[in-house]
């Protein structure tokens, strides 16, 4: 991560997520280094009235996060993944009131449905929006290898196409994004780590159970998913943040690979850490002693992590635990303490 500047604070808005929860109270690291607002109360930090569930996020099965970070006296924001669905996408924006026009850059995690089907909706919208700001087109940051199609076969043996199918390239230019390939790792708006291929070093991390791929029209196992790329964001005397969408190569060895490159602790890890699932969830022992053993100061499972796991990191990490929940607000910073 040479050259990644650190950044003062880190704001993540989840747009989209699996789960949503109104009733529960905040949570926070011990330390305040680590917050989380809900929905509800963003609301009526803004004065609303009235609780007005139509204005309120859906939750999904996707992922859609918007990091916006501060460097100095700027902002900088980008947005990793756009759930499954352009609607839902552009319904939950506005629910939030997010301000389109900041969004300087658009990572794409990997090519799957459940976070590259909402495309075709927060393309064209980022970009209409920075239009009328009088700003040049937002970056649409993709990796290379972009499969013809995917599915996930079941143990019966059924494969069941995952849809909507990823724009295109081309269609993406069309929406009026500034398309831009990369495998290799790279840095965004000086402050935004995006990694290219996670070394697979655990014995137990053996990627996603039944995946296939269409290459020569034939469905051909693709468990590695290997295009799947992490962010990372450094935040001034906390440590550096881990955003793994859905972590195919295994959520310990993305944040042994982030810290190895960064030099600095794990703050948090935040993500869908894909662990609900035949043939999966026999990981979830070893994966949270080994995430124990990397003393994050808090871990924000979401997506695709599953209700097991959830579970049992709740419980070895109780002063860690912190939900990533749809409509959350969360703040990463220095420790008040």
């Amino acid at each position: 991560m040479d050259g990644l500047v650190e950044v003062e604070s880190l704001t993540v808005i989840n747009i989209i997520d699996n789960d949503t929860d109104f009733l529960s109270t905040a949570a926070s690291t011990k330390d305040g280094s680590v917050t989380y607002q809900s929905e509800v109360a963003q609301h009526v930090a803004r004065g609303d009235k009235t609780l007005n569930f139509p204005d309120f996020c859906c939750a999904a099965h996707g992922l859609s996060l918007l990091l916006t970070a501060v460097v100095g006296q700027q902002k900088r924001a980008l947005l990793l993944d756009a759930g499954p669905c352009p609607q839902l996408w552009k319904d939950n924006a506005a629910k939030l009131g997010i301000d389109l026009s900041s969004v300087d850059s658009i990572v794409l995690s990997h090519y799957h449905a459940d976070h590259s089907g909402g495309l075709s909706g927060a393309v064209p919208a980022i970009a209409a929006a920075r239009r009328a700001a009088g700003k040049g087109p937002v970056r649409v940051d993709l990796h290379r290898s972009r499969p013809d199609s995917r599915a996930i076969q079941l143990p019966s043996g059924s494969v069941l196409p995952l849809q909507p199918e990823t724009p295109s390239f081309e269609d993406l230019q069309r929406l009026g994004g500034e398309v831009v390939l990369s495998q290799e790792p790279h840095i965004l708006s000086d402050c935004f780590f995006v990694s290219g291929e996670i070394p697979r070093r655990t014995s137990y991390e053996k990627g996603l159970v039944g995946s296939k791929r269409l290459e020569d029209n034939d469905w051909r196992d693709d468990c590695d998913v290997d295009e799947e790329r992490y962010v990372a964001v450094k935040v001034r005397g906390s440590g550096v943040v881990v955003f793994s969408s859905c972590s195919h190569a295994g959520i310990v060895n993305v944040c042994r690979h982030a810290l190895d490159l960064a030099g600095v602790p794990l703050l948090a890890a935040m993500g869908g850490f894909h662990l609900g699932g035949t043939g999966l969830e026999e990981r979830v022992s070893d994966t949270v002693q080994d995430l124990v053993k990397l003393q994050p100061k808090a871990i924000l499972p979401g997506h695709c992590t599953g209700w097991r796991a959830k579970t049992a990191m709740a419980q070895a990490m109780p002063d860690q635990y912190i939900p990533a929940l749809a409509g959350g607000r969360y703040v990463f910073a220095a420790a008040k303490l």
